[in-house]
C-alpha cells in the first residue's frame, strides 16, 4: 500500500528489504519476499534489475519468489510487457537453468500451483521477447541461445523474433524495384542500412573464397621476406584488397539503386581512421542513404578485442543516425601454423575468435539498436 500510494522512501525501504533475500532467518526471508513482490506489482521494470540481482544470489528463495510472482498474474502476463528484451532474456536464462526440460513438457497437465506458475513463466518471457520484434530482442534472444546452440527449444524463439522483426521491418517493393530484380536475378532489393550490410557481409563471404580457393589471392596479403619466411603486409593493404573487391561485387547488385554504392575512407577529421571503410547505397523512392561503417583489424593488432565498441560502435555508428556496422577481421596464420602477432585475447583459433566477436557483435548491437556484424575472414597462407 505505501508503494502504490508513492509514499516518500517506500521504494527505498523495500529495496534494503531484499538484502534479507540470503537470510537463514525463515521471517526475515519472508520480509524480503514481500517487498519483492510489491517492487514487481507496481513498477516491474523500474526495480527487475535489484530483484532479479536478489534472486541470482539466493536461488532457492529466488524460484519461490518468481513463483509466487507468476501465480498472482492469473496467466495474465502484461506486467512482462514492462520489461526490456534485456530483462526478459536475462529471467529466462535463469529460469531454463533452473528447470529441467521435462518440467517445461509437463507444464500443461495436472493442476496449476506456485511451482507450474514459475515454469510457465519461463516460456512466456521468452515469448513476450520474441513478440516484439524488435533488433533489441532477436539480439537479446541469439545470446541467450548462443549459451546453448544445441538446445532447440530455445532456438525457436530466435526464430520467432525474427520473424516478428521481419514483418514490422517489411516494405512493399515498388514497381520499378521488382522490375529491376526481375531484369537482373542476381540484384538484391536493398532498402535500408541493415540490409546493405548483410549483403556486404555475404560479399565478404565470397571473398574469402577467393582467398583460399583456386585464385588463392591471400598470397598478395604476404611478403616473403627472405625465401621461406612471410609476413603479412599493414592493414590498409588489407583493406584496399576488401575494398577492391567490394567495388567489384556490390556494382549493379543493389535493385533500386538510384547509382553505383559509394565506397570510401570515413571523413578525413576522424582520428585513425585509416584503413576503415564506408559504403553508401541511395536506394528506394526517396533516394533514401543506406550506410555501414566498417572496421578493419588484423588479427596482430592489440586493439583486435576491443576496437569492435570503441572505434565501429562509439566512433562512428552510435555518430551516424540510422546506420550500420561491420567489424572485419583478418586471421592470418602463417605456414608454420601460428597466428602473426596474435594481439587480443580472442582465442588459439579462427572458430573461437568468429564466436568471441560475434557474442560481442550481439550485445553491441541490442546496447544500439543498430545492427552490428562480426566477420572473420581467413588470410592465412597455406
Amino acid at each position: 500500500m505505501l508503494l502504490a500510494g508513492r509514499v516518500p522512501g517506500a521504494a527505498e525501504y523495500a529495496l534494503s528489504l531484499l538484502d534479507h533475500a540470503r537470510s537463514r532467518d525463515h521471517t526475515q526471508r519472508e520480509r524480503a519476499q514481500a517487498a519483492a513482490l510489491a517492487l514487481l506489482h507496481e513498477s516491474p521494470g523500474e526495480h527487475f534489475g535489484a530483484v532479479m540481482r536478489a534472486a541470482e544470489s539466493s536461488p532457492e528463495w529466488g524460484e519461490h519468489l518468481m513463483g509466487h510472482w507468476a501465480y498472482g498474474m492469473h496467466r495474465e502476463w502484461g506486467p512482462l510487457d514492462e520489461l526490456t528484451e534485456e530483462h526478459l532474456c536475462r529471467l529466462g536464462g535463469w529460469l531454463h537453468q533452473r528447470t529441467p526440460r521435462h518440467e517445461i513438457e509437463a507444464l500443461h497437465s495436472g493442476i496449476y500451483t506456485i511451482e507450474r506458475a514459475r515454469i510457465d513463466l519461463l516460456p512466456n518471457c521468452l515469448h513476450t521477447c520474441a513478440q516484439r520484434g524488435s533488433p533489441e530482442s532477436v539480439s537479446a534472444l541469439r545470446l541467450l541461445a548462443g549459451r546453448d546452440p544445441a538446445d532447440a527449444w530455445l532456438r525457436g524463439f530466435v526464430l520467432e523474433a525474427e520473424e516478428a522483426f521481419a514483418r514490422s521491418a517489411w516494405r512493399k517493393a515498388s514497381i520499378a524495384e521488382l522490375r529491376d530484380l526481375a531484369e537482373q536475378h542476381q540484384r538484391r532489393l536493398v532498402r535500408s542500412s541493415e540490409e546493405l550490410a548483410d549483403l556486404i557481409a555475404e560479399s565478404l563471404e565470397e571473398f574469402e573464397s577467393d582467398l583460399q580457393g583456386e585464385a588463392g589471392i591471400a598470397r598478395n596479403l604476404w611478403d616473403e621476406t627472405r625465401p621461406g619466411h612471410w609476413e603479412h603486409k599493414n592493414e590498409e593493404h588489407f583493406s584496399d584488397n576488401l575494398r577492391a573487391h567490394l567495388a567489384r561485387h556490390l556494382g549493379g547488385r543493389i535493385a533500386g539503386a538510384h547509382r553505383e554504392p559509394q565506397i570510401r575512407p570515413p571523413s578525413n577529421d576522424v582520428p585513425g581512421a585509416r584503413g576503415d571503410l564506408v559504403v553508401t547505397a541511395h536506394v528506394g523512392e526517396g533516394n533514401r542513404a543506406a550506410q555501414v561503417f566498417i572496421e578493419v583489424k588484423g588479427s596482430w593488432n592489440r586493439k583486435v578485442d576491443t576496437a569492435m565498441k570503441s572505434q565501429l560502435a562509439d566512433r562512428y555508428v552510435a555518430r551516424t543516425e540510422g546506420t550500420a556496422g561491420i567489424y572485419v577481421v583478418g586471421w592470418f596464420a602463417s605456414p608454420g601454423g601460428g597466428v602473426e602477432g596474435r594481439g587480443g585475447s580472442l582465442g588459439q583459433s579462427i572458430g573461437e575468435c568468429r564466436e568471441s566477436l560475434a557474442r560481442q557483435a550481439d550485445e553491441l548491437s541490442r546496447t544500439l539498436g543498430r545492427r552490428i556484424v562480426a566477420v572473420v575472414l581467413d588470410c592465412s597462407l597455406r
